[in-house]
């Protein structure tokens, strides 16, 4: 039987987008031959136990994997925690994991995807690969289907145990790094805002794991790995998100193909235009447009209703 790497599915209070999210795993052409583990975080307030015990009680009755095994937190561990601990747990076990959160739907060949890669890039200098492609224009002649960035995506992604276990969750060296100008360049060529949301993290402390993660990619000098067609639909705009309260708009094209393999290039390196296409999506002048264009969404919105 082939190594296929165990799934993480991360879910809280929300049941319509878990069961969205379960739902286009289940229809992922390896599905049946995949080990899922779904991690349940407790209640944080008396205000979500009961959509909490919903979700209990829908993810006990999931089948259609090759096995599945829930794990459900007694105590309220907090996003950031509870997906720390859970990929550790998994590690213990596995050397290769792809993780899922339940605001997320997924193409038919998502896993195909994510497990190729994973075998074609192990022991090289990629981190992670992600399974969301951000909408960017790419050259005609260009027959290979991904491209690097050296910035992580929590989208849908995967990753070996040999890259967790180098993450230092504590950022011991931020108060070196925050007044290390060469550093935060390095760590700013995945997008400008890299630096402002890990001070952000070590001021206020935040429940976000993921700048802690693409920090350690950073310090490595490691990539991810970008399908040029996305695998992935992040659905979980909206109040009952955690950390994706305002849409972005991040337009996509899902991958309709549902091809299960995939030409990966040999070439592990930053094509510059590229990369420059996808800062944008992170950058001032990015976030003003957009934010200007949801509030004049809205205002048509409310006149409709009006």
């Amino acid at each position: 039987m082939i190594n296929y790497a165990p799934i993480a599915l991360f879910v809280y209070k929300r049941l319509d987008l878990t069961k969205q999210a379960v739902e286009s795993l289940q229809r992922n052409n390896l599905a049946k031959v995949s080990r899922l583990y779904i991690f349940s975080d407790a209640a944080k307030s008396d205000a979500d136990a009961e959509q909490v015990d919903k979700i209990r009680q829908y993810i006990s009755s999931i089948d259609g994997f090759a096995e599945v095994t829930v794990i459900a937190a007694s105590k309220n561990q907090g996003c950031a925690n509870s997906i720390i601990s859970g990929i550790s747990k998994i590690f213990e076990q596995y050397e290769k994991i792809i993780v899922v959160e339940d605001d997320l739907i997924v193409t038919p060949n998502f896993l195909d995807y994510l497990n190729s890669a994973l075998d074609y890039y192990a022991g090289t200098n990629i981190f992670s690969i992600c399974g969301y492609g951000f909408a960017l224009h790419f050259a005609e002649n260009d027959n290979i289907d991904v491209y690097c960035i050296p910035r992580g995506c929590c989208w849908g992604w995967a990753t070996w145990k040999e890259c967790w276990k180098k993450v230092d969750w504590s950022v011991s060296d931020y108060s070196v790094f925050k007044n290390d100008r060469v550093a935060q360049k390095k760590f700013n060529l995945g997008g400008p805002d890299l630096s402002r949301m890990l001070g952000h993290q070590m001021k206020v402390k935040t429940d976000a794991w993921d700048i802690r993660l693409w920090y350690a990619q950073s310090k490595l000098g490691m990539l991810t790995v970008y399908p040029k067609i996305s695998k992935v639909d992040h659905i979980g705009w909206g109040p009952l998100s955690t950390h994706c309260k305002n849409n972005l708009n991040f337009k996509i094209t899902l991958d309709d193909t549902n091809k299960t393999t995939f030409n990966f290039s040999d070439k592990i390196e930053i094509n510059r235009d590229l990369l420059n296409q996808f800062t944008y999506y992170f950058s001032i002048p990015y976030r003003i447009k957009n934010r200007l264009r949801n509030y004049i969404s809205r205002f048509f919105t409310s006149l409709r209703h009006t």
